[in-house]
Order: structure tokens, then sequence, then C-alpha cells
């Protein structure tokens, strides 16, 4: 078994057989909820083989990050702000099995994708909520994307051509 964090690059790589990268994947996600990428090499397949099977527990897994936050982002290329934040908060939903985020991780994932950050990320995320209905206040300082934004997101998706 192998584990490496590239805390700069916010990629996580597990080298291993099935069970034990299934085992990690929950652990690495808990210690470092962070990371925008999670790679699973497993043994004898070069990476090529299923995915591991989920952990004990039932709980939602993330889908394997294909592309990262930013490329993501890119290739959808949404305008206005709302957009943007609708976008980034379904990669992060979708891909990184995140319920709620902060403004501060908005305005962070926004500069990372290029992209300025809102002069107040709170503002920003109540916009996308009166605006557009794209998030919604899962108590102080915490949002989610809503099916509006989700349904947003699939149509821009599906006019480029990728899969959600």
């Amino acid at each position: 078994m192998k584990i490496t964090l590239d805390f700069g690059r916010k990629v996580v790589t597990l080298e291993g057989t099935k069970d034990e990268t299934a085992a990690l994947l929950n652990k690495v996600q808990e210690l470092a909820p962070d990371m925008t990428e999670v790679r699973l090499i497993l043994d004898g397949a070069g990476g090529q083989g299923e995915p591991p099977p989920p952990p004990a527990g039932g709980g939602l897994q993330p889908r394997p990050a294909t592309t990262t936050l930013r490329d993501f982002a890119k290739k959808l290329a949404p305008d206005p702000q709302v957009e943007r934040i609708a976008v980034i908060g379904y990669y992060v939903t979708k891909y990184q099995n995140k319920d709620s985020f902060s403004p501060a991780e908005v305005a962070d994932w926004m500069a990372l994708c290029g992209w300025p950050k809102p002069d107040v990320p709170a503002r920003a995320l109540f916009d996308a909520k009166s605006r557009r209905g794209y998030v919604e206040s899962k108590g102080r300082g915490k949002w989610a994307i809503t099916t509006e934004a989700e349904n947003f997101v699939l149509s821009l998706l599906e006019s480029k051509g990728m899969n959600g």
C-alpha cells in the first residue's frame, strides 16, 4: 500500500489492492477534505480495473475525479458569477462528496479556477440564491447546491458533450 499526499496540488494518490484502497478512501476524505483530486491505482490492474467497492457503512462515494476542478470549470466556461458558483458547487458535491461548503471555500475555489474572488463571498452566495436559486443555506456559514443548480450544470455538460 502506498499513499501520496500532494498538498500543493491538492492531490491524493492511493496505490494498493481494491480492499485496501476502499478502506482508506473514507479516511482520506476525513483527514484531507480540501483535496480536489483522488487517484486510485489498483495492484495488478495498472489503474484500469474496476473501482473499489464502497466501504462498509454504505454512504455515498465520490465519483473518481477524472478531471480537476479547474479543468472541469474551464470546459464549462460559465460566465456570470452565479453560474460559476453553480459549477463549483456541482463539482465539489458530485466529485468530492461534500454536503456543504463555506463562502471562504467558494472564494478559494474561484481563485483556483482562475476567476476573480468575490469581494464579499457570503454576498456572492446570497446572490446565487436570490437570483437563480442555485444554492441554499444549510446553517450558519454553510451552503449547498440546489436541484436548479444541478439541472443547470447538467445542461451545460450536455451542451459541451460531456457526461455528468
